[in-house]
């Protein structure tokens, strides 16, 4: 693909978002000079897990951030940005599928309130995370924790008598949710 190599950024930024460009082109714009290109590197769903591992140390924080939250990230990476400076990246990490237990455990003490939070909305995260968050101090973390589809009932049964309204509300929208808990 001739496109790859344009001297426009916008259009090697396209080249490097397309689900169907060939690796042998990603290759060639992971190294781009151009932030957005070498993000469109690392959000592209075909990319390679070892393309993804050379824009590790990559200084710009959103392509970091594109990393973290694609599926096909090794967890060694997704590790190592456990204790990246920027906090997005870490939400992008707490945030991704392929988290595994041990690294959302300690995304879930994280400082900033986002990084939990993101944890309590992970789309995979195990009972005993999610019971730890709803014991959080701050109620959007426990308001995700309610509307996260995953909460097992007995811990929405618990929240269902949270002091704050707004958790009480997803508890009851929560699928997951027994009658029971309906008639506390």
């Amino acid at each position: 693909i001739w496109l790859a190599g344009n001297t426009n950024s916008s259009v090697r930024w396209a080249v490097a978002g397309n689900p169907h460009t060939p690796i042998e082109y990603l290759i060639r714009l992971v190294d781009d000079g151009d932030n957005l290109v070498r993000w469109a590197v690392a959000s592209n769903p075909q990319t390679p897990a070892a393309l993804l591992e050379q824009l590790v140390g990559d200084d710009n924080d959103r392509v970091r951030w594109a990393v973290a939250q694609n599926p096909h990230t090794p967890v060694a990476v997704l590790d190592r940005f456990v204790r990246d400076g920027n906090r997005r990246v870490r939400q992008a990490v707490a945030d991704n599928p392929h988290a595994p237990v041990s690294i959302l455990e300690r995304l879930a003490g994280d400082r900033h309130v986002g990084v939990p939070l993101a944890a309590a909305r992970n789309r995979s995260p195990p009972a005993a995370l999610l019971e730890e968050l709803a014991g959080d101090r701050n109620r959007r973390v426990r308001l995700a924790v309610a509307e996260n589809r995953h909460t097992p009932a007995a811990l929405l049964e618990k929240l269902a008598i949270d002091e704050n309204q707004r958790v009480r509300e997803a508890v009851a929208r929560n699928p997951n949710n027994l009658l029971a808990t309906l008639q506390l």
